[in-house]
């Protein structure tokens, strides 16, 4: 392993360089919060590859992604690198899958002791590229001996649909450099995150440059240490470490703001953190304790009403499918069943008034027609047609028109009720028996 030339002068004149820290602001310095992705079946998955020239690291390589499950979408993904040099402007750009990517800056720090000036840290959003588990090419920041690649890592987050865990991802990112015993108190706060019960599941994850075989010093998350042995020693290939550790057990329930850190004072490498990222994961909440989180839970107050509850005929949507029917009958399609319908038919006018509920055509006021049919309810079907004998049967369908006892078909006058099949006779010239005989 190469030492870098102001370590190998630190042990040999058991002297320490002393560089002055740069002023934190705007990920100078510091990691500060990016991104908080949030919702039900959220996590994340990282991993890097070190590309450090001035170690041999190669100038392209591949970043293996696995752990996200079958069936997840991708949410956002991340990609991440560092460069050396003596600019505060490294390698702003890189090619990733084939596809050059420019990157935003997310601050500079002091060099990590090899006598270079500064470490600079990029990030460029490369979701359209990442599609799930698998290998993705990364090329083009292994820089001049005045930029000098790191390392680059990639964070995915992604969406479980079969997960009904709330999951939590909250990235922070910049540049911050802890230097062999000297300004090695390298913390962040991460805070703004729910945490109203005991985890599932909490991880960390961080991207670190130049970690070689030197003591780290002290890590903590939350006041208890993770990890053990010298983390930062290039891992993933040289000069960069992309860690995860569980932290579960370390994140206590109400614990909404935690104090992260990659090393304290004790420690003889020089590292440069670029991001660190905090996944917490809770049950959806159950607040009627039914068995339907929440979140799917339709009334979340009922513990009668959830996904696949039994359903009856009645204004409650049980089982939570957004449909009141169910199998009811429900004669007008409206979406209300029978039972609950108080216009079955759908004619506009209610079952209270309608004398007809299942017949859109009977409603009360509904334009009458010479039948059978009290169409517009009024309990009359004469509505003004001939009624000859006024029996409450309209002249068109009345079978005895004068009422003499003689259905129209036989009766051979239909409007004379004195004349009928048998009617008595008298010697006029009328036929009143209807035997088609005047003697």
């Amino acid at each position: 392993m190469p030492l870098r030339p102001s370590l190998l002068a630190s042990v040999l004149l058991t002297a320490t360089l002393l560089v002055p820290a740069a002023a934190s602001a705007n990920g100078n310095g510091s990691l500060g919060h990016s991104f908080t992705y949030d919702g039900t079946g959220y996590g994340v998955t990282t991993n890097g590859k070190g590309m450090a020239g001035r170690a041999s690291g190669p100038t392209s390589t591949s970043i293996s992604i696995s752990g996200i499950p079958g069936g997840a979408s991708i949410v956002a993904a991340h990609l991440y690198w560092s460069n050396t040099g003596n600019s505060t402007n490294g390698d702003s750009s890189a090619v990733f899958q084939g596809n050059s990517v420019s990157g935003t800056k997310i601050g500079h720090h002091a060099g990590t002791c090899w006598g270079y000036s500064y470490t600079v840290g990029y990030r460029a959003d490369v979701t359209q590229w990442v599609s799930g588990n698998g290998s993705y090419s990364i090329s083009g920041i292994h820089g001049s001996p005045s930029s000098n690649g790191n390392g680059a890592s990639l964070v995915v987050v992604w969406d479980n649909p079969s997960s009904t865990d709330v999951g939590q991802v909250i990235i922070y990112d910049g540049t911050s450099i802890a230097r062999n015993n000297t300004d090695y108190n390298e913390t962040i706060t991460v805070s703004g995150f729910s945490n109203p019960t005991t985890p599932t599941l909490a991880t960390i994850s961080m991207g670190v440059a130049d970690g070689q075989g030197f003591a780290d010093g002290s890590r903590t998350f939350n006041g208890y240490s993770y990890g053990s042995g010298n983390i930062w020693s290039g891992s993933d290939g040289p000069m960069w470490d992309d860690r995860t550790y569980t932290v579960t057990s370390f994140l206590p329930a109400g614990d909404t703001s935690v104090n992260w850190s990659i090393s304290q004072p004790g420690g003889n490498d020089c590292l440069a953190w670029h991001f660190g990222v905090l996944q917490v994961r809770h049950p959806n909440p159950d607040n009627d304790n039914d068995g339907d989180p929440d979140v799917t839970d339709c009334n979340d107050n009922d513990p009668t009403i959830y996904n696949g509850a039994p359903e009856s005929c009645d204004w409650t949507d049980s089982d939570c499918d957004g449909d009141l029917v169910d199998g009811f009958p429900n004669f007008d399609g409206d979406g209300l069943p029978d039972c609950i319908d108080d216009d079955i038919d759908g004619d506009g006018d209610v079952n209270a008034s309608d004398c007809d509920d299942y017949n859109a055509s009977i409603y009360t006021g509904a334009p009458e027609s010479c039948d059978t049919i009290d169409s517009d309810c009024d309990g009359d079907l004469v509505d003004g047609f001939p009624d000859f004998d006024g029996d409450g049967l309209p002249d068109c369908i009345d079978p005895d028109d004068d009422d003499d006892g003689d259905p129209d078909p036989t009766d051979c006058d239909d409007f004379d009720p004195a004349i009928y099949n048998g009617g008595p006779e008298v010697c006029d010239r009328v036929d009143s028996d209807c035997h088609g005989d005047l003697v």
